[in-house]
């Protein structure tokens, strides 16, 4: 009887030892919580958009640039180690925003894209949309305000108010990213109407801001500048608007652009800095 005991003990342990070292191991092939957030601008052949965040356990990418800057983009993400996005957001569907977002799904694991409703008719963006169509990604299109909580992090997507716009880029998804104590707001290519809609909500001052449209100026634009008030300011393109550009300096913002160079910032949750330009 005793033996019998004791082969059941052993049996238990034996059992209770091995289900420690398999967790032991997940937990050793699981990235660490990482507090710190990394923001990078990638740099682009011309006008267009491409942004990447990321920490130790998460990235998401907003907008892709155009087709030629695919090469640029995909050796950024490796060079970084970044294999998955956990969010795609497509702005909206113009060829500086979406051109390589099907070499980022073929390349890269993306658990999901965000884009809005409006669907432009581009030969770049009927080809994105079958390939997505054929993927296993999962698509989302925001009726309402998406709110997704990562870490520390809230990620806002704000989609446009309206169902029809005169200017195709007023259908442009706004995302708000607010990390701690740090906020960041990218409001893709809005444009006067668009802008009036984000003014509605208070933002308060931003301390990471990306000027919409590549810096050009409409009206409303030095307006919401003016109430995001933003530390540091990221035009992608050569340079801002001359009214923006003299709002900006007005208030003491520090300019960045990110046609032929990369912009990367960094935050603790704390303050957000500027860490490097890098010429691509």
């Amino acid at each position: 009887m005793k033996r019998v005991i004791f082969r059941a003990f052993g049996a238990m342990l034996l059992i209770v030892v091995m289900a420690g070292l398999i967790y032991g191991l997940e937990l050793a092939d699981s990235p660490q919580y990482d507090p710190n957030l990394n923001i990078a601008f990638v740099g682009t052949n011309d006008d267009a958009d491409c942004i990447v965040l990321w920490q130790a356990d998460f990235a998401m990418m907003i907008d892709t640039g155009e087709a030629v800057d695919a090469d640029t983009i995909l050796s950024f993400l490796e060079q970084n180690e970044i294999a998955d996005l956990d969010y795609l957001v497509l702005t909206h569907p113009d060829k500086d925003h979406i051109g390589s977002a099907t070499d980022i799904i073929r390349a890269l694991k993306v658990s999901a894209v965000i884009q809005p409703y409006y669907q432009k008719e581009n030969d770049r963006n009927k080809f994105l949309q079958a390939r997505l169509n054929q993927s296993r990604v999962k698509v989302v299109v925001p009726t309402r305000v998406l709110h997704y909580t990562v870490n520390d992090m809230d990620i806002y997507v704000y989609p446009p108010l309206e169902k029809n716009y005169k200017e195709d880029n007023n259908y442009s998804l706004a995302v708000y990213i607010k990390h701690k104590d740090v906020s960041m707001l990218f409001p893709g290519d809005a444009q006067s109407k668009r802008l009036g809609e984000l003014m509605q909500t208070d933002w308060g001052t931003v301390d990471l801001y990306k000027l919409p449209h590549h810096g050009r100026y409409h009206d409303r634009s030095v307006e919401l500048f003016n109430l995001l008030s933003p530390t540091y300011t990221v035009v992608t393109a050569k340079e801002p608007s001359s009214e923006l550009l003299e709002a900006g300096d007005a208030m003491g913002t520090q300019w960045f652009n990110t046609v032929g160079q990369t912009v990367l910032f960094y935050s603790d949750g704390q303050s957000i800095q500027w860490v490097d330009t890098q010429t691509i």
